[in-house]
């Protein structure tokens, strides 16, 4: 290479390579020429870093913890100088490890080094540089690379060994820690060996279970598990569970101990033998292996296409039973089983088959339905699965005209249907019609005969156009029109579920909401003008209910801003269904005794007319002006649904105006989305969301009707006040004179001991009686008050304070002992002469003689939580829920122990329940372990909120801590069962608790008679399990009827073991535990009335399956009497007597004459009153009685044969209660009296006061008459 310079002694050659050996020659230039060049010289360039890598980088593992990484030097052109050593850099990627670390000073003539102490089964990335004297060059590109496995150093975790039965059990656990698998786990091996005294026995045991490809990769949440089978019964083993990789396995488990349970009987052996009684003889003999002494058997046996099975348990003795009721035509399923001390056997199962008959009844429930002028709809029910006698092939209808002579028409009906239409038929005619059911034997009995008329040509269609209106997810709204020429004020009626429900509409109505339907479920609607009796015109829509597809309520995410605005998060939607547009519906809350309520319990129960209305007048002129009366109304349409909206910002969305929020109106709001649908219009509802009030920003101004209160009530409210404050004053300066108050740690429920005296009431007569004061002193029950004083919700101190009362004139229990049951009936009678004085002084007498604290009712955290004032929970007896950190007064509710018979805290006596006090209440049902819940009041009473809602009206809710789920309903005349499944955050215990509501005790004073609630005392306490905690008894304060459940139930436990009753003792006991326990003097004397009951006419209730065997024993003559029990019973039924004053109206003088037989007499409480006529006296009177039926109040009637001169009140009684059954159990004369006054026309109409009666039609049955009747109102 040439380079040129200008004339210079001295030149620097840049560009040239490092640590690179140069020659150099030198010439000089003229204008003539280049000259002669010098002898040749040399140098070399210094040494630099490398520029290049070293190369061909790999790793091998030779173990779990070293890594062997080979290279080979960098090119030889860009090693810029002599290579002078190597470093190696590396960092754990998946380890605990996770620095990076530095290899130096590795010889320059390495190829190759080891990494040892590494992390075993982790990935490392290694990369390696040349260096020079002058320093590094470049690292090499990073490789990965994983330790070899190894055995897992860890255990497997979360080891748990349950028995499954006596010869296996089920071992689980999860996989180890990352951190020490060591590798891919390949399976795991379960190792157990038998254990006698703690110490092994016999040869250890192992099985294998190897993971498949999937399961390979780490999932700390998967749970593994094995049933290891042939084990000895009764006998403890060892286990131990550890996990393997392709080196072998690792760490052992810490062995587990379980117990094999004792085996199981085999099979009994099972003979079964059919009669033709329609019974069937199963015999039985004990198995082979019963492994243990038999202690039972059990048997299961229904019919084979029955979902129900019967099941009856039997002693180890007993060999055979005899099954009846047993079916022709079917195949039924025996199920035997044998029991000893570890369970129930294998089942032995056996079917037989009964060879078919003709059907023995008859098809039930013959109608007609949708009649013309020409045919008619029939429709019937198959006969009683008991009398069907096989499978039904067929039917045969059988009809004719009853004006002609003729052979009637039979017409079969194949296949077996149960409906048909007859066709054909001649206009205005009534026809005859019945129906039987074959068998593959032949024909069974026909129907009773149904009468049903065709309507003349010229009818007039009383409604057209009947049609679903809207669907929502619960509900259905209807519609119809009634024609110009329809004019009757008839209601109409609406059937549906299958003809189980109806709803009676007004005769001018066009349209109707059905509420309480399923949703996404089919219903068939049926509108007809006469209910579904036969010639009636009826209408059918069918309708499908909308999908829950807004499952979730919107939720408020921010407080309410000074412009009234409030930021909502709307429910998500799931993407799969087709919603046209959704809309969001305000609803204002109406204020009702100074608190806000909901109009609807949900958003399905409104009456979505206003809303249609607005909807279809979407995009118009938007309504000025407020109006006067709060209403629905949409805030905004939306095709798709925005995750978040605000409330009241005045803007509009879709044509509607998002209105400004009133100040201080409550409101809840809704999503209403539009479903695609054609056959109508669907919507589905999301549920309320929480109420929400609006920024006050200017006071209310009071109406009138407020304004005039607070005139009346200001002036009391100021007086009481003063009162208050001196009384207070008074007390306060007593109370700091006495002595602490006696305080206790709360005992759990438990059994008294049992050395005498057993009983809490017995004990409290020994520790505290009650001395002898000054005549002066007030009598504790004049402070007690009524229930209508204990006001609602308010935080004024208690006229009294508990810590002071004064004590009594009267020696109290000491006095009043014990009383015998057989002297009980006499010492009430006693008590109850001159208006019952005695009963008033001993009602007054009573008193705890001690005074108690109630320091945690009073602190202002828990005021709110106390329904009354001045009903508060002692302290010393409360129930303390456990304390929620962070949270004061967490520990707090109204609520206290009472004690039983013998059993200290055999009650818990609690308030209704408080909105703010529902996570509470379920709380201490779950911490009590109370599985019985008794509730003596209805929700509310003489439009007063007794108690508010506690729990689900379907579905689940959340309450606190406690999921409540409700699973069974069952309504019955006075009372009603609910059945709820418990569930506890963080737990997956499941537990169940009936409650059960006492709903026939009347809002004023206490029932007429005890015996309802004798029955319903009685279901619970054979309800209640005996390994129970306390059950939880609630009225509205919690105190009165309350305490009258209480010493009634505690009482008749009494009467079994000792004979005698201390209801004096037992309401003292319970003041000390709760004030105002028993609250009226009225309300004493109904637990007076309720035993004496009991104790005379004992308990009269039997299972269903011993009726035949009691009614054997009460048909035979008792031991040293000459009559039957059945006699006994009725004369102790019979005992008691009704007092004249139960008797008012009867014994009128405007009334006497009305009464066929001055005996028998209607009580005031339950007769049956009239429409009373202006200016006659008395017209409202009549001899009859309601009379509750076993699932309805005022099921019956119960009345007298009708005089002649009541025949037109017997009319008037039956058109005003709606009766259209009389059943007549009398003839009109017997034995030559008169029984009952011929009260009906026989041949042609007539008119009864305010009403004509037609005959319409009679039939002449074997047994009985049928007659039928056509009433019209002629007013």
């Amino acid at each position: 290479q040439r380079v040129s310079t200008e004339p210079t002694t001295s030149y620097r050659l840049q560009g040239l390579k490092p640590n690179s050996l140069y020659l150099f020659r030198l010439a000089a230039r003229s204008p003539q020429g280049l000259g002669a060049s010098t002898a040749e010289i040399s140098a070399r360039t210094m040494q630099s870093k490398p520029s290049a890598p070293p190369q061909d980088i790999s790793c091998t593992s030779p173990s779990s913890t070293s890594i062997l990484v080979s290279w080979k030097p960098p090119p030889v052109e860009k090693q810029n100088g002599i290579i002078t050593e190597y470093s190696i850099k590396y960092i754990g990627i998946d380890g605990e490890d996770v620095k990076p670390h530095e290899i130096l000073g590795i010889s320059s003539d390495s190829s190759q080094y080891l990494l040892e102490q590494l992390e075993k089964w982790t990935e490392y990335r290694i990369s390696v540089t040349a260096h020079t004297d002058v320093g590094p060059g470049p690292e090499s590109l990073a490789v990965l690379i994983r330790t070899d496995e190894d055995v897992p150093s860890g255990p497997p975790r979360k080891v748990e060994v349950e028995a499954v039965n006596s010869t296996a059990v089920k071992v689980s656990w999860r996989s180890p820690v990352p951190n020490k698998q060591h590798g891919q786990i390949r399976g795991y091996q379960v190792h157990y060996v038998r254990m006698e005294n703690g110490e092994p026995k016999g040869q250890p045991m192992l099985k294998d279970i190897m993971l498949a490809d999937a399961q390979w990769e780490y999932d700390d949440t998967t749970e593994h598990e094995m049933i290891i089978s042939g084990l000895q019964p009764e006998t403890t083993y060892s286990f131990t569970v550890t996990a393997y990789t392709t080196k072998g396995d690792g760490a052992r488990s810490k062995p587990k101990l379980i117990s094999t349970t004792g085996a199981v009987p085999g099979k009994p052996r099972l003979v079964i033998s059919h009669t033709q009684m329609n019974t069937a003889l199963i015999q039985w003999h004990p198995p082979v292996d019963t492994f243990g002494p038999l202690q039972g058997y059990r048997l299961k046996f229904g019919r084979k296409d029955m979902d129900t099975f019967t099941t009856m348990d039997f002693s180890e003795k007993e060999d055979h039973f005899t099954a009846t009721d047993i079916h022709k035509g079917a195949s039924y399923i025996f199920r035997l089983s044998a029991r000893n001390k570890v369970g129930f056997g294998e089942e032995m199962v056996k079917e037989i088959s009964i060879p078919e008959e003709v059907p023995s009844g008859f098809p039930q429930s013959l109608h007609s339905e949708s009649s013309t002028s020409t045919s008619v709809q029939l429709t019937w029910q198959m006969p009683l699965l008991a009398e069907r006698n096989g499978i039904i092939t067929k039917y045969t209808i059988l009809y004719r005209d009853i004006n002609v002579a003729y052979q009637p028409v039979e017409l079969p009906v194949v296949p077996a249907d149960t409906t048909m239409t007859l066709s054909g038929l001649k206009p205005d005619t009534t026809y005859d019609v019945k129906v039987r059911a074959h068998t593959s034997k032949g024909p069974g009995p026909y129907s009773p005969s149904v009468q049903f008329r065709t309507l003349p040509v010229d009818q007039a269609v009383f409604a057209k156009n009947f049609h679903v209106k809207a669907v929502m997810k619960t509900s259905v709204l209807l519609s119809w029109e009634i024609p110009e020429n329809y004019n009757s004020a008839l209601p109409f009626k609406i059937l549906y579920d299958d003809g189980k429900m109806v709803v009676e509409v007004d005769g001018r109505a066009t349209q109707k909401l059905i509420t309480n339907l399923k949703p996404e479920t089919s219903y068939s609607f049926v509108l007809t003008n006469r209910g579904n009796s036969a010639g009636g015109l009826q209408h059918r829509v069918t309708a499908k209910t909308a999908p829950d597809v807004l499952r979730t309520k919107p939720v408020f995410i921010g407080k309410t801003n000074l412009d009234g605005m409030i930021t909502v998060e709307l429910p998500e939607v799931p993407s799969n269904e087709n919603i046209k547009g959704y809309y969001i519906v305000i609803v204002p809350l109406k204020r009702s005794r100074g608190k806000f309520i909901k109009p609807w319990e949900s958003p399905d129960e409104m009456e979505l007319d206003e809303l249609l209305k607005e909807i279809a007048r979407k995009r118009r002129s938007i309504r000025l002006g407020r109006e006067v009366e709060l209403k629905p109304y949409i805030a905004a349409h939306f095709e798709v649904l925005p995750t978040e909206f605000t409330l009241g910002d005045k803007k509009h969305y879709g044509g509607f105006e998002n209105k400004q929020l009133q100040s201080g109106q409550e409101y809840v709001f809704f999503v209403l989305a539009v479903m695609e649908h054609s056959e109508s219009t669907m919507y589905a509802t999301s549920p309320y969301s929480d109420p929400v009030v609006s920024m006050d920003l200017d006071p209310q101004p009071i109406t009138d009707e407020e304004e005039g209160l607070i005139w009346v009530v200001g002036p009391v409210l100021a007086v009481v006040f003063i009162i208050c404050i001196v009384i207070a004053i008074l007390l306060y300066k007593r109370k700091r004179a006495e002595s602490d108050s006696r305080k206790s740690s709360i005992p759990t429920s438990k059994e008294v001991p049992s050395h005498h005296p057993t009983d809490p009431v017995e004990l409290r007569r020994l520790n505290f009686q009650t001395p002898a004061l000054s005549s002066n002193s007030v009598p504790y029950a004049s402070l007690i008050g009524s229930v209508s004083s204990l006001s609602s919700q308010t935080t004024t101190q208690s006229l009294y304070d508990n810590n002071s009362l004064p004590r009594f004139a009267r020696k109290g229990m000491a006095s009043h002992p014990p009383i015998p049951i057989l002297e009980l009936a006499d010492h009430i009678e006693r008590l109850k002469a001159n208006d019952n004085l005695k009963f008033s002084q001993e009602y007054e007498s009573i008193d705890p003689g001690q005074q108690f604290t109630w320091e945690h009712s009073n602190l202002e955290v828990n005021k709110p939580k106390n329904r009354y004032a001045n009903v508060i929970a002692y302290d010393h007896s409360r129930v303390l829920l456990s304390a929620i950190e962070g949270i004061p007064g967490s520990d707090y509710i109204n609520a206290n122990y009472i004690d039983g018979y013998r059993k200290q805290n055999a009650y818990i006596a609690t308030q209704g329940a408080l909105p703010e006090t529902f996570g509470d209440f379920w709380r201490m049902m779950w911490e009590q372990r109370g599985a019985t819940v008794v509730m003596m009041t209805k929700l509310e009473e003489r439009s007063r909120v007794k108690c508010d809602q506690y729990w689900p009206s379907r579905g689940t809710e959340t309450y606190g801590l406690i999921q409540v789920t409700l699973l069974d309903t069952v309504e019955l005349a006075t009372y009603c069962v609910r059945t709820f499944a418990l569930y506890k955050n963080g737990s997956s215990e499941k537990r169940e608790v009936r409650q059960f509501q006492f709903t026939a005790w009347p809002d004023h004073g206490v029932p007429e008679h005890p015996t309802p609630f004798l029955a319903f005392l009685r279901r619970v306490k054979t309800c209640n399990p005996p390994d129970a905690g306390p059950m939880v008894v609630h009225c509205s304060a919690g105190v009165g009827r309350t305490g009258c459940f209480i010493v009634i139930d505690a009482m008749l436990e009494r009467i079994k073991h000792e004979k005698t009753v201390d209801i004096y003792g037992h309401v003292t006991l319970m003041r000390a535990q709760r004030n105002y326990m028993v609250q009226t003097e009225d309300q004493y004397i109904f637990i007076h009335d309720a035993l004496v009951e009991a104790v005379t006419c004992g308990n009269t209730e039997v299972p269903a399956r011993n009726l035949y065997a009691y009614i054997q024993k009460l048909t035979q003559i008792e031991t040293g009497e000459n009559v039957t029990g059945m006699e006994l019973e009725f004369k102790r039924l019979a005992s008691s007597k009704a007092h004249t004053s139960r008797f008012i109206s009867a014994n009128l003088p405007c009334n006497k004459f009305k009464n066929r037989l001055v005996n028998i007499m209607p009580y005031e409480s339950t007769r049956v009153c009239l429409q009373p006529i202006r200016g006659v006296e008395g017209s409202d009177y009549i001899n009859a009685s309601f009379i509750d039926g076993y699932r309805q109040q005022k099921a019956y009637i119960a009345t007298q044969g009708p005089l002649a001169e009541t025949t037109e009140d017997f009319w008037r009684m039956l058109w005003e209660h709606n009766s259209t059954i009389v059943v007549m159990l009398t003839k009109l004369r017997e034995m030559g009296r008169e029984k009952c006054h011929q009260y009906w026309p026989a041949e042609r109409s007539a008119r009864y006061q305010y009403f004509v009666v037609d005959p319409m039609a009679e039939y002449n049955m074997p047994q009985y008459i049928l007659r039928e009747f056509k009433v019209t109102d002629a007013r």
